[in-house]
């Protein structure tokens, strides 16, 4: 990907949490799940001539959400960058890839997104674009971990062997150990 193509504007979808958080901060917000430049955004609108597409970003959303881990993430946390996959958003698909990058807005710390190249509708797609829907259950989903607000998870770069690898260490309230604080009190 070029980088003018990272310097259009985007529509993305953001979180906002407020509580007795781990660490220092005790209200985030920031990048969520996806992030859909305004040429994704342009296709959609155009092949549906929906003036409003904020239904297909929210059935996105929850479809990202819904993601097998096992599918996405599949070799313990080594991202591709290159290999890319279906979201399904209305009569089509963004066709996207998961980027680990900086999120300035809470310190820096790493953060998981999914960025949308395009939109194709279902009648363009090619063999190859295979669409996700976001069946996974309990546990095995990204909205489980990698995909957590920032808040609740912390992503993580290890060197193992030649390969940079992230993993994602989660904070729950009924969860303690792994170097995040339990909460006093109840939500």
């Amino acid at each position: 990907m070029s980088h003018a193509a990272l310097q259009q504007d985007c529509v993305t979808v953001n979180y906002i949490v407020a509580g007795n958080l781990p660490g220092p901060h005790k209200l985030g917000e920031g990048l969520w799940t996806l992030e859909i430049p305004d040429h994704a955004l342009g296709r959609l609108i155009q092949r549906t001539g929906n003036a409003a597409p904020v239904d297909h970003i929210m059935a996105a959303h929850h479809a990202v959400l819904g993601l097998r881990q096992s599918e996405i993430v599949p070799n313990n946390g080594r991202l591709d960058r290159d290999v890319s996959f279906g979201v399904a958003a209305g009569p089509g698909a963004f066709i996207c890839h998961c980027s680990i990058t900086p999120d300035q807005s809470m310190g820096g710390e790493l953060q998981m997104h999914v960025f949308a190249h395009t939109w194709v509708a279902d009648d363009q797609r090619s063999e190859t674009q295979v669409v996700h829907i976001g069946d996974g259950g309990p546990g095995e989903r990204l909205g489980d971990h990698w995909l957590l607000p920032m808040p609740m998870r912390r992503i993580v770069r290890v060197q193992v062997g030649d390969n940079d690898v992230a993993t994602v260490v989660c904070w729950s309230p009924a969860v303690t150990g792994d170097g995040l604080d339990r909460p006093a009190g109840r939500a």
